[in-house]
């Protein structure tokens, strides 16, 4: 065996090496591109519960609000109830108060002036006391409001969490948003790297294939000089 054709196999060998090495890089690759997408996957699904927070807290803001409405429907259904039970007691002091005068009158029919002066008197009470009464309803209605208030801004406090808690959503959403384009990039490179190492890959077939012609080439250089040198022995 000539030294050309032991180099030439030791070409071939360090080629075959070579394909061999870039079949391991080439299979790295495609593991780090499986797990690149591992990765967008499990990103996808963070985006996924996300969204349903953000469902979620919408939820809670729009029952928030109907239990504000059911309670402005309760308080103002117990300002009613209130109200038809002052009249109705009133209507009976009223009455009570009539019939008991009629009675009065009945047996006082005698002492006229007295009655009238008494009644005189009732009068100036009842005005006083209707006067008490307006000026308690008018404190009533003042706490009443007041309470109403307190009410409001509780709810408002309540919406301010929960646009606060959105908010909080709407940042998650865009930090996974932006790690997802990052992952979209490294895809990217890891592709153009594996179109690099294809490349390669190709360009040492090539040269793979090269040295098997020259090595074909060479060995029937070789066969050709054995039988050239076998028939001039024979000749001779």
């Amino acid at each position: 065996m000539s030294a050309k054709h032991y180099c030439v196999m030791c070409v071939l060998f360090v080629c075959k090496c070579v394909l061999f090495v870039c079949k391991c890089v080439l299979f790295v690759c495609n593991c780090v591109l499986f797990v690149c997408k591992c990765i967008l996957f499990v990103r996808k699904c963070v985006l996924f519960v996300c969204k349903c927070v953000l469902f979620v807290c919408k939820c809670v803001l729009f029952v928030c609000n109907c239990v504000l409405f059911v309670c402005k429907c309760v308080l103002f259904v117990c300002k009613c109830v209130l109200f038809v039970c002052n009249c109705v007691l009133f209507v009976c002091k009223c009455v009570l108060f009539v019939c008991k005068c009629v009675l009065f009158v009945c047996k006082c029919v005698l002492f006229v002036c007295k009655c009238v002066l008494f009644v005189c008197k009732c009068v100036l009470f009842v005005c006083k006391c209707v006067l008490f009464v307006c000026k308690c309803v008018l404190f009533v209605c003042k706490r009443a409001l007041f309470v109403c208030k307190c009410a409001l801004f509780v709810c408002k406090c309540v919406l301010f969490v929960c646009k606060c808690v959105l908010f909080v959503c709407n940042c998650v959403l865009f930090v996974c948003k932006c790690v997802m384009f990052v992952c979209k990039c490294v895809l990217f490179v890891w592709n153009c790297v594996l179109f690099v190492w294809n490349c390669v890959l190709f360009v040492c077939k090539c040269v793979l294939c090269y040295c098997h012609r020259v090595s074909t080439q060479l060995q029937l250089t070789v066969i050709s000089y054995h039988i050239n040198v076998n028939l001039n022995n024979t000749i001779f």
